[in-house]
């Protein structure tokens, strides 16, 4: 499922943006969780097939979302 936010919503100010709900669980659960290879086990996707989707949000949304590094990830300010 997908969802639109238009250009007065958006905060970044630019065009329309679909966000894939998916990708949105997937982002939760990755900010609840703080390891890309626990959101693949809990959720079955390879850990590949998330680091995609969520470098996908973070190119939607303009903004880098996550702190990486050799331990996990954590939330960046604007995530």
């Amino acid at each position: 499922m997908r969802h639109v936010v238009s250009k007065s919503s958006h905060p970044t100010g630019g065009s329309e943006v679909n966000f894939n709900w998916d990708d949105i669980r997937i982002f939760l659960k990755l900010a609840r969780l703080g390891s890309i290879r626990a959101v693949a086990a809990a959720t079955g996707h390879s850990a590949k097939a998330l680091r995609s989707r969520i470098m996908d949000l973070e190119a939607q949304t303009g903004a880098v979302l996550f702190h990486r590094s050799a331990a996990g990830v954590s939330l960046t300010k604007t995530g």
